[in-house]
């Protein structure tokens, strides 16, 4: 009786194991409750200098990893919609991260700032080319 005791056992957890590498894991949720600032002046008024250290598109979301120097870490980030160009296909946009802080010191802050980019979508296009300023290369938003 032990015998099928342990037969049984070893078949349940053969199954369930296979059960378990079998399963793919949920994506992760995206969240992103920043929204880009579509504003000419903003991008003009904040200039402090930020070092972009890695940028991707996540789900709606573009997030954009860097650094900076400054005295506090209570600075203000803003994504700045800089410009569109509609005349080409797919249709571009220039952003860029803007930064205003108080102070000048050589202190080097880290922050990661996630941004929805639904009002980015345009009619008529499944996607939207970035041009973030300090960023080699484009990103692409596909929607």
């Amino acid at each position: 009786m032990s015998g099928n005791y342990y037969k049984l056992f070893i078949s349940v957890g053969l199954f369930t194991l296979a059960c378990c590498l079998s399963c793919s894991a949920d994506e992760e949720i995206i969240t992103c409750q920043r929204v880009p600032v579509w504003d000419d002046e903003l991008d003009a008024t904040y200039g402090d200098p930020v070092v972009i250290s890695h940028a991707e598109i996540l789900s709606n979301c573009i997030e954009i990893r860097f650094n900076y120097a400054g005295c506090t870490e209570n600075a203000s980030f803003h994504l700045a919609i800089v410009e569109a160009d509609n005349d080409v296909f797919p249709p571009e946009r220039d952003v860029r991260l803007a930064l205003a802080q108080d102070g000048d010191c050589a202190i080097t802050h880290h922050g990661t700032l996630r941004v929805n980019l639904t009002s980015l979508q345009m009619a008529g296009s499944e996607r939207v080319l970035l041009n973030l300023s300090g960023w080699a290369g484009q990103l692409e938003y596909g929607y």
